[in-house]
């Protein structure tokens, strides 16, 4: 949103326009943290199921052996 500049002549005007200035950046770290968070969580997900998959194999291996 962009305020005239004769509107942020304004004290309050001008002060309630930079906090909103200062929550859109604060919102866009949050949410470039949490796109971090949720990689993190899948890349943890996709290894774990590559695990067991690895056990899976190694457990057929160990029978094959017998």
């Amino acid at each position: 949103v962009e305020i005239p500049s004769e509107y942020l002549g304004d004290s309050e005007t001008s002060l309630l326009y930079e906090q909103y200035l200062s929550l859109i950046d604060r919102f866009k770290t949050v949410h470039k943290e949490r796109e971090i968070g949720k990689k993190i969580v899948e890349n943890a997900v996709e290894l774990a199921t590559d695990l067991q998959a690895m056990a899976k194999e190694k457990e057929v291996c160990n029978k094959r052996r017998i």
